[in-house]
């Protein structure tokens, strides 16, 4: 959690920004910090309080704050105030709780779409096409996640199952399947649904996630937990002629009930559905 107090007044404003900040400080047991602009800039202390109560830390530290506007944090992660400069000057800004809320509750919806994905997956031999087109239709991705670039689904294949995989594309009307990059491998991951249907999922279709270190931590460890799991930051496939960074989320899919330990997920697989999502949108 996280909190945070501000005062702008017609007089100097520390004092009330001293026991309105730590009035707040049940709210985080790890930051705490105070910022005052004096006119001509910002001055900002920050302790851990961690071990010690913030009236404590900060007590001998009010007095050498000075000015009519201020703001202090009580934060479970970075240390902060951050202090900004800019051609309009400088700034104590703080971004604790709603905005980590925020993202929290993006990544459940997304996680939420995913496994309602990954349960049409589970119950079909193999999903056609035009069934996983009418679920990402349903989401309205577009509207309700801007971010999001498509909803996919990749195959999870070793060597001797590539073959019959693209089989089944064949005959659910892809035509000649082929995964890239070329070359033999243990396992495979490629993409094989992918919507919405533009020009740039269109030229995503075919490639082979497992090949590439960054997205494979994420796959296997989905894999091999049965839990929704997150890359790091990658360049996406879909960025054409403009490097998109992003972020790519894994829902596993298996054949039957959920195994229950590692090897057993690794011989039920049947693949992931996934989201890519841009930094830039």
């Amino acid at each position: 959690m996280g909190g945070y107090f501000g005062v702008v007044s017609k007089d100097d404003c520390v004092d009330d920004l001293f026991y309105g900040t730590d009035y707040h400080s049940h709210l985080g047991t790890r930051r705490g910090g105070l910022a005052v602009h004096d006119g001509t800039g910002c001055r900002h202390f920050i302790h851990d309080i961690t071990n010690a109560q913030f009236r404590t830390k900060f007590e001998q530290d009010v007095l050498k704050l000075k000015g009519r506007m201020g703001i202090g944090v009580i934060s479970d992660t970075e240390d902060q105030p951050l202090i900004i400069g800019s051609h309009l000057g400088n700034y104590a800004i703080v971004t604790v709780g709603r905005i980590a809320n925020l993202v929290a509750e993006r990544l459940d919806n997304y996680e939420l779409t995913l496994k309602g994905g990954a349960s049409l997956v589970s119950a079909v031999q193999w999903p056609a096409p035009a069934h996983w087109r009418s679920y990402a239709a349903g989401m309205d991705l577009p509207h309700r996640f801007p971010a999001v670039i498509g909803l996919g689904f990749a195959a999870y294949a070793d060597p001797g199952r590539l073959s019959s995989l693209q089989l089944l594309m064949r005959d659910a009307g892809s035509g000649r399947f082929e995964v890239r990059p070329h070359g033999r491998r243990a396992h495979y991951g490629p993409i094989v649904l992918l919507e919405p249907h533009t020009p740039e999922n269109l030229l995503a279709i075919g490639y082979d996630m497992y090949a590439e270190p960054t997205r494979q931590a994420a796959m296997k460890a989905a894999m091999d937990s049965g839990q929704s799991r997150l890359t790091a930051p990658v360049r996406l496939v879909q960025d054409g002629a403009q490097p998109i960074a992003g972020l790519l989320m894994y829902t596993p899919v298996y054949q039957g009930q959920e195994p229950q330990s590692t090897p057993a997920r690794r011989t039920a697989m049947k693949g992931w559905v996934y989201l890519p999502f841009g930094w830039s949108r």
